[in-house]
């Protein structure tokens, strides 16, 4: 997307149609399109809305994790695994990459700590205003749900009370 999009006023317009901003500031969202929101947010959350997907983020902590020795040590060479578990069965298995291995994370690690923040396909005031967007309409979602599953709940408890005092309860 970087470099694509010239004129913002047509994204802002669609992010804003579909994720109902209020009129007034403090007001809920009233979201018309959560599909489009969804897919939004998953296809240009980090070039358009500034945010880093979780899995990303993630992995770039057990690479960290990984390199500083303190990982897991399933992205160990298959090599230093399999002589060190045939050496001993009695001594725990300590994991350590391999120094290629080492040097490929710290890349990858620094490339991305470098592009990460100067990829944005909009300027920064725009981010902000479509990541506002987006996640007020995504609490407000939240809350519908959340308020949807306690109205469900009672409803649930009420019929079965009803079945109780009717005699249809079946066990």
């Amino acid at each position: 997307l970087h470099g694509i999009i010239t004129d913002m006023k047509p994204l802002v317009k669609v992010i804003k149609d579909a994720a109902g901003v209020p009129s007034e500031e403090g007001k809920d969202y009233v979201v018309t399109d959560a599909n489009f929101i969804v897919t939004f947010s998953k296809a240009g959350g980090h070039e358009i809305l500034g945010s880093v997907p979780r899995a990303v983020r993630l992995d770039c902590e057990r690479l960290q994790k990984e390199i500083s020795g303190e990982g897991e040590g399933s992205l160990a060479n298959d090599e230093s695994a399999q002589t060190t578990a045939e050496a001993s069965t009695e001594v725990p298995f300590v994991p350590t990459l391999s120094t290629a291995m080492v040097e490929k994370a710290k890349s990858t690690i620094d490339l991305f700590a470098v592009t990460a923040p100067n990829t944005r396909a909009v300027p920064p005031k725009m981010t902000a205003s479509l990541h506002t967007h987006c996640t007020g309409a995504y609490r407000t979602l939240a809350k519908s749900y959340v308020t949807t599953h306690r109205r469900l709940q009672k409803l649930e408890k009420r019929c079965e009370q009803d079945r109780l005092l009717q005699g249809n309860l079946s066990e």
